[in-house]
């Protein structure tokens, strides 16, 4: 699910993923609830998107799987 302002859900967490004014690039980051924020830096958004659901999955303790964006 996603919206214009660049907020994303996966898994039942929210996530964003925005491109940021320099360096060119894509910035993603979510927070598990009562846990620090992750964020990190991609080249395109469907990289951002993947590796945002990647540490999703790292945290919730789930196997990383390729997220199928819709």
């Amino acid at each position: 699910m996603r919206n214009l302002f660049g907020q994303m859900e996966h898994k039942g967490v929210e996530y964003t993923a925005v491109r940021t004014a320099s360096p060119s690039g894509w910035r993603w980051r979510f927070q598990l609830e009562g846990r620090r924020e992750k964020a990190g830096i991609a080249n395109s958004r469907p990289e951002a998107v993947f590796f945002a659901c990647a540490a999703i999955d790292r945290a919730l303790g789930r196997k990383p799987r390729f997220p199928v964006e819709k």
